[in-house]
């Protein structure tokens, strides 16, 4: 089921920013990341969450979004 998987994937980019963002506990585990890619890293989870959540919700309720592409 589509809604399964966008709520997944949802979740999984929340999780990664929580672990990248903040205190870096992902420095933790691996120490010799560079700076560099933890930002774009965490740049990419919030449209990677906000993209995954809309699909989500369109899933469930198809018929309270309108189609953008015909």
């Amino acid at each position: 089921e589509k809604s399964t998987l966008y709520f997944s994937l949802a979740c999984f980019a929340v999780i990664l920013r929580v672990i990248v963002s903040g205190e870096f506990t992902i420095l933790r585990l691996f120490p010799d990341l560079p700076f560099l890619f933890l930002m774009r890293l965490d740049y990419l989870t919030m449209p990677l969450t906000l993209a995954s959540g809309s699909l989500f919700f369109h899933s469930l309720f198809p018929d309270s979004f309108k189609k953008i592409i015909s």
